[in-house]
């Protein structure tokens, strides 16, 4: 089984088990609730370039490994949540204060 918990979401496990075997697998994807509040929202969504390319780039030999962060901000600029977009482009945001909010995607390389 698959389990998680982390900060925003409900925690939980997936209803079946699955075997490891010797060679890579590649899961299916695994509905993860976001938790409900009151004062708070989720914010979801996809990031790419204009041309639609997605903002990854991992080139081990060049020691380039550049994603895409998405942050939400308030009015004022401070950030309220930060989060790392995934290899499709893909990203959640579970805990972002409701209200008035600028959601901003940036690209950074790391090495």
């Amino acid at each position: 089984m698959v389990c998680w918990t982390a900060d925003g979401y409900v925690p939980g496990c997936t209803a079946k088990p699955f075997v490891l075997d010797r060679w890579a697998m590649r899961l299916p994807p695994i509905a993860i609730p976001v938790a409900k509040d009151k004062t708070s929202v989720a914010i979801w969504g996809h990031v790419q370039f204009a041309d639609g390319s997605i903002p990854r780039t991992l080139d081990p030999f060049a020691s380039v490994n550049a994603f895409a962060h998405v942050v939400a901000a308030d009015p004022n600029g401070t950030e309220l949540a930060r989060v790392t977009v995934n290899n499709a482009g893909d990203y959640v945001l579970p805990h972002v204060p409701a209200g008035d909010v600028r959601v901003t995607a940036q690209i950074e390389a790391r090495r």
